[in-house]
């Protein structure tokens, strides 16, 4: 992990899009849809995919002496037939657009991904879950393990809003909760939580090749600009020495959560504390000239 990722570097998958499972869904609804066209205009009478999975299914609790499922299925053939023989049209058409709502709906959930199969073939679950669900267990824990030892197990990317809801709460907190005294103190424009927007190169972007290679401190002093090293993790390091030093147990873990989620909030280290003041002074002056 160390040769590919920047320490607390998060994953986020980067999901393709499978073309060939996008057609066979539009080529299986497509079908459906036409084949419950309501039976006075459809070509296949009683050949229509629902009434076909009703018969299968009926022969199959048929065959295994399941009767209480047999009768219920072929009660609700009976009732459809009726309905497509003696209803009006309006209400086998309502009926139809029903089913296309149903469609639609269903797509809808598909692509905003509240529902993400990873496959369409029956057999892919069977194999997976079933056929190798031991294997897939002990794999699942072997990754768990792994995490667990790098310290990346039970971290969340946050969003904006909640960066910064928490940078609001910080400040406000440091000034004791009144926001008199953080005005006073000058936090207001810390308390927006507009942070630095890092540059190409920058941040998780820097060359991890040269990690060992380059100063984080020096390019910034030459450079001005924000490049991740192995100085600059090492500082943090002994800043983590020095609070978990100087807390208890359960103020460590909080401050150690908020650090892996949020960054680096209070700082002892005059180091750290120096080249996050430069970077920000260097964004501010950026954002004077453009005005």
């Amino acid at each position: 992990a160390e040769t590919q990722l920047w320490p607390h570097q998060l994953i986020l998958p980067k999901w393709e899009v499978n073309y060939f499972n996008i057609f066979i869904y539009i080529a299986l609804m497509t079908v459906w849809l036409i084949s419950d066209i309501p039976q006075y205009i459809n070509p296949w009478k009683n050949k229509n995919l629902t009434y076909l999975l009703n018969l299968f299914f009926f022969k199959v609790f048929t065959y295994f002496k399941v009767e209480s499922f047999s009768r219920l299925i072929a009660k609700d053939m009976i009732e459809v037939n009726k309905l497509n023989n003696d209803s009006s049209l309006i209400l086998l058409w309502g009926i139809y657009a029903m089913h296309i709502l149903k469609v639609l709906l269903l797509t809808f959930f598909l692509r905003v991904g509240l529902i993400n199969p990873p496959s369409l073939n029956p057999l892919f679950y069977y194999f997976k879950y079933f056929k190798e669900g031991d294997h897939q267990k002990k794999e699942q824990k072997r990754l768990s393990d792994y995490m667990v030892t790098i310290g990346l197990n039970g971290l969340k990317r946050c969003n904006l809003d909640q960066y910064k809801t928490h940078i609001y709460n910080f400040f406000l907190q440091k000034a004791g909760n009144d926001q008199v005294a953080a005005y006073k103190l000058g936090y207001f424009p810390k308390m927006k939580g507009d942070g630095v927007v890092l540059g190409k190169g920058e941040g998780f972007d820097s060359d991890l090749s040269k990690r060992f290679d380059v100063d984080t401190f020096e390019i910034m002093e030459k450079e001005g600009k924000f490049v991740l090293s192995e100085a600059y993790y090492q500082e943090i390091y002994n800043e983590m020495v020095y609070q978990m030093n100087n807390q208890d147990e359960a103020a460590f873990i909080t401050t150690l959560r908020n650090f892996k989620r949020f960054g680096m909030m209070d700082c002892h280290s005059e180091r750290l504390n120096n080249l996050f003041i430069k970077r920000e002074e260097l964004e501010l002056a950026k954002d004077k000239k453009k005005k």
